[in-house]
């Protein structure tokens, strides 16, 4: 289409159409240059994150491979959220249940609080991990052996 816009101009002499056509096609190419400049540099940029994130990976594989299964993280991990997280799931499920053995009067008698705001879904997801997520790794890394 552009050869007949070309002859047209050529054959109607107009000077001005001509530079106007040249201008916009300077225009186009100055976009194109400018958009691949662009892309070239967001590509440079998740290329440089995934770098990055291959690095941070390697080096927790190796901490990890240094501490071994019961590591500084492992203990921390249990010790600081597993084992709080238990005893207040455990402590209201007893309380719940207490009606079982003796009068429904004591249900609830212990008086345990509920965490308040987001702690509750955080808390709840603890105790999904450890049933969901740490059961699906086991029977993984059973399959895993085979």
């Amino acid at each position: 289409m552009g050869w007949l816009l070309s002859f047209a101009l050529k054959i109607f002499g107009s000077g001005l159409l001509e530079k106007m056509l040249d201008y916009l096609q300077q225009r186009a190419n100055t976009d194109l240059e400018r958009t691949k400049a662009e892309l070239g540099g967001d590509t440079q940029i998740a290329l440089a994150r995934l770098q990055a994130e291959i690095e941070a990976n390697k080096a927790k594989q190796l901490i990890r491979a240094q501490e071994g299964p019961w590591g500084l993280t492992a203990l921390a991990g249990i010790l600081l959220f597993a084992l709080p997280t238990g005893l207040h799931y455990w402590a209201i499920v007893i309380d719940s249940v207490c009606g079982m053995w003796s009068s429904a009067k004591c249900v609830g008698s212990w008086h345990i609080a509920e965490l308040p705001g987001q702690f509750a879904g955080i808390e709840g997801q603890i105790v999904l991990s450890f049933f969901i997520t740490g059961g699906a790794v086991t029977i993984a890394r059973l399959f895993a052996r085979r």
